[in-house]
């Protein structure tokens, strides 16, 4: 049995899909690492996104209790059902980006992997982001420009983003191996890294509402060359220009700010105390 994802492909009669963003890890070195890294024992059931022709799968059934191996790619799925054979292993054909950590059967806390697809990276990361009580953590390969997105602070500038504030709210964040482009067949334009994601059991910051926390730092980048004021006006259509202006200077805030200055705590402030005035607009209206 091959796990060569060259071979495995000739074998049968497969080629990588471009349009699919279809890149295969081939370092057998490099696989090692990235299961190591995950650290899976016989009590874990872990989920791998991605599985393509088995490269992680191969040794992840050599020490989880259970893998479930999800594929999109049908001729894939085909692949690792006829060259994996384990007691242990559910190979599915699904989206990433839109699979149900809830379908399984399984109670306990799940461990993810995966070699995500770089052009569905965004939706699959805040698919896991939603299902974060479910896992306690993932080993994710991303294009090296997004994991520097997801670990920026303030300071970094323009990798300083939505997905540094939201994944820094929730997770333990850590960029923990660099994988250069020439590990992969075909070859990629760019290079990736092995991000850990650890769920915290509580956000970091307090949050009132997360889902206001969440509208609250898109519309602070939903125009990033736009003030945090002009962003927060258009987004927050029930306040007045200067009602918004009162919200920030009550945050020791400069309305002439941009949203890619304000770190999490100040974010989570401001979302909290837009909650405030939310409902007491709400509560004045319905009087």
């Amino acid at each position: 049995m091959s796990k060569n994802p060259r071979k495995l492909l000739k074998k049968h009669g497969l080629s990588p899909k471009k349009p699919w963003g279809q890149n295969f890890l081939v370092d057998d070195y490099m696989v090692g690492r990235i299961v190591n890294e995950l650290g899976a024992t016989p009590d874990d059931h872990v989920v791998e996104y991605g599985a393509g022709t088995g490269a992680l799968t191969f040794h992840l059934i050599e020490q989880a209790g259970h893998v479930y191996a999800i594929e999109r790619d049908r001729d894939l799925v085909a692949v690792l059902e006829e060259e994996l054979s384990a007691p242990n292993i559910t190979i599915m054909a699904a989206d990433a980006a839109r699979f149900s950590l809830k379908d399984l059967d399984y109670d306990g806390k799940l461990l993810v992997i995966g070699n995500l697809p770089y052009n569905i990276t965004a939706p699959i990361l805040f698919n896991l982001h939603e299902q974060r009580h479910l896992f306690k953590k993932a080993i994710l390969m991303v294009q090296k420009e997004v994991a520097d997105r997801i670990a920026a602070q303030p300071t970094d500038g323009k990798d300083y983003s939505i997905l540094s504030i939201l994944f820094g709210a929730y997770f333990q964040v850590r960029q923990a191996i660099f994988v250069s482009r020439k590990y992969f067949y075909p070859k990629p334009r760019v290079d990736s890294v092995i991000i850990s994601l650890e769920p915290f059991e509580e956000p970091r910051v307090a949050i009132d509402d997360e889902d206001l926390f969440r509208r609250t730092v898109k519309m602070a980048f939903a125009q990033r060359r736009k003030t945090l004021s002009n962003n927060l006006r258009r987004g927050f259509e029930e306040f007045e220009k200067a009602e918004i202006t009162e919200i920030l200077e009550q945050l020791s805030l400069h309305p002439q700010q941009r949203g890619e200055t304000l770190t999490i705590e100040q974010f989570a402030a401001l979302s909290n105390l837009l909650g405030e005035k939310l409902a007491a607009l709400h509560k004045d209206t319905s009087e």
